[in-house]
């Protein structure tokens, strides 16, 4: 399996999303476009004896937003 291949090269883990919109790519909150089973990777990972750091990336697409509350943010 792939995580079990990279774990012992990875330093930390860092995750966006990301949608297309219009056919255009667009960056989303993480787990936002339901693509990627985050619980399921990260527990993988652990599994794999993961234990740094996660990096959560929220991009200028997301928090540009007038709507954006960080504090809110799932």
């Amino acid at each position: 399996m792939t995580i079990q291949l990279m774990m012992p090269h990875t330093r930390f883990i860092h995750v966006k999303d990301t949608v297309l919109k219009d056919g255009k790519p667009r960056f989303v909150l993480p787990g936002e476009s339901g693509q990627i089973d985050y619980r399921k990777l990260l527990r993988l990972a652990h599994k794999a004896g993961y234990r740094g750091d996660i990096n959560v990336e929220v991009s200028g697409q997301v928090w540009n937003q007038p709507d954006y509350n960080p504090i809110a943010a799932p």
